[in-house]
């Protein structure tokens, strides 16, 4: 299913979310956030009460999916 509308149109443009295993490579010059099934990659200039709003939001929506079957 392909979204016409962003996910979380507060960050657009902010962040990209990729599977576990780029760590360690050089995305960018942003901060990254590693959790267990992913990583959060965020712009330099994404103020701070964005990425902590993003970073709850996305494990709420990735917990869903994976209880729905969306990510098996």
């Amino acid at each position: 299913m392909y979204r016409t509308t962003p996910l979380f149109p507060y960050a657009e443009g902010k962040y990209m979310i990729f599977p576990r295993g780029i760590e360690n490579r050089k995305v960018g010059n942003g901060s990254i956030v590693v959790e267990d099934d992913y990583i959060i990659y965020f712009e330099p200039t994404t103020p701070d009460d964005i990425k902590q709003r993003l970073i709850k939001d996305y494990a709420e929506y990735h917990k869903k999916e994976l209880e729905s079957g969306v990510f098996r």
